[in-house]
């Protein structure tokens, strides 16, 4: 277990997000993820909170499942398929990707992720 699972913990422990993963801002490269969570597109991601006029149009692909796309600036990536949620933000350093499912409201998934940004963002990532 890696100092960075502890991070993956506290955003599941938030009642609107079921799976979340930490990777590197703008590489992608994996720090954390929930177990059975692989957004293997996470530089995908990355790329399109840089230049998301290059996406317009674009489904948001996370964890081989294509959403809609309902939101995507340089802050954000929001995407939705059905009953389940997917949002991406970055900080300074970092990728963090929540994903929501049914029951669960997408606005606080995104506020989690959010959350976690701005945590990781104060300590230098």
């Amino acid at each position: 277990m890696s100092g960075w699972d502890a991070y993956i913990t506290a955003l599941e422990a938030y009642p609107d997000v079921a799976k979340a993963a930490i990777h590197g801002f703008p590489d992608g490269g994996l720090w954390a993820t929930s177990a059975g969570f692989n957004v293997a597109e996470a530089k995908i991601l990355c790329d399109r909170l840089g230049n998301p006029g290059a996406f317009a149009g674009q489904k948001v692909v996370a964890g081989g499942v294509g959403y809609m796309a309902l939101n995507c600036n340089t802050d954000q990536v929001v995407g939705k398929q059905g009953p389940n949620n997917i949002v991406a933000v970055k900080s300074g350093k970092a990728l963090i990707v929540c994903q929501g499912t049914e029951g669960m409201n997408a606005g606080s998934t995104l506020d989690a992720a959010f959350k976690m940004a701005a945590d990781l963002s104060s300590k230098g990532f």
